[in-house]
């Protein structure tokens, strides 16, 4: 503000310096009386012009310097209120910060002994532990003894499995040589009953068609020969006789024909031997 007031009043010396010194060159030059009047009223207008604006200005500077003393009576308010609202402040905080401290000690006393009841826990269970390992170790032991074992039993068994796989293939062998020896068998056996049935039939004179009607388990030579006699030469003739059939034909021959068929079943009998032979059912 000082300042301000001084920068007008150099302002005013300086116009009205160079307002003299104008008048005095004016003068010292021989112009005339006019002239210096004129120069005078403009500079006398100059000078009404500063001085209202130096007015305006120490107007508005006594304003602003109003507006400084109550800016600063408002912070030396502000100043004291927040002296007196910092003071219960710190209090407060003391109080908290004292609180906080007591909980932290509680706290810290409480882990204390948090820290002391686990390393408590953790030497009985690091103690629990090697027993435990121990006794791990030791079934550990005898799980690699019962493996080692159970791979020699597996040794033993596969062995076992390549022997009996040999066994089955040479078994194989020699069921595909009895298979042969059983067919040749057959074969022979099919030869045996073909030349026995040649025999049989070349020694009772049986012609070529006719069956030994004597394989029928109680037929004799004479009812045989009977039979021929009457054209009945073949097991099917025999097994297509009907009861009537059979009984005219016991009367024709004069023997008891009828009744021993029925009685020991020549029909079903002859049946079985024609389809033993030709592979005929009837």
């Amino acid at each position: 503000m000082i300042y301000l007031i001084g920068e007008m009043l150099l302002l005013l010396l300086i116009a009205a310096a160079i307002g003299f010194a104008a008048a005095w060159v004016l003068r010292g030059l021989g112009q005339s009386r006019a002239m210096g009047e004129a120069a005078a009223a403009l500079w006398s207008q100059r000078l009404s012009a500063a001085e209202a604006e130096y007015e305006a200005k120490s107007l508005a500077a006594e304003a602003a310097n109003a507006r400084l003393k109550a800016d600063l009576h408002a912070a030396q308010t502000r100043v004291g209120t927040l002296e007196n609202d910092g003071g219960k402040r710190v209090a407060d905080m003391e109080a908290v910060l004292k609180a906080q401290v007591r909980a932290a000690e509680a706290l810290a006393a409480e882990r204390t002994q948090a820290l002391e009841q686990l390393r408590i826990a953790f030497s009985t269970a690091n103690e629990e532990s090697r027993h435990r390992i121990a006794a791990a170790d030791a079934e550990a032991h005898r799980l690699a003894a019962e493996l080692e074992e159970a791979v020699k039993e597996a040794e033993r068994v596969r062995a076992e499995q390549a022997r009996l796989a040999e066994l089955e293939s040479d078994l194989a062998a020699r069921q595909e040589s009895v298979d042969a020896l059983q067919s040749r068998i057959a074969e022979l056996e099919a030869s045996l009953q073909t030349a026995a049935t040649a025999r049989s039939r070349a020694r009772a004179g049986l012609a070529p068609g006719e069956d030994d009607l004597q394989q029928i388990p109680g037929l004799g030579p004479v009812m045989a020969k009977a039979l021929r006699a009457q054209g009945i030469v073949t097991f099917r003739a025999i097994a297509a006789l009907t009861p009537e059939e059979a009984a005219a034909l016991g009367v024709k021959m004069g023997n008891t024909f009828a009744e021993r068929a029925r009685r020991d079943d020549w029909f079903g009998k002859a049946r079985a031997l024609h389809e033993a032979q030709t592979g005929e059912t009837l």
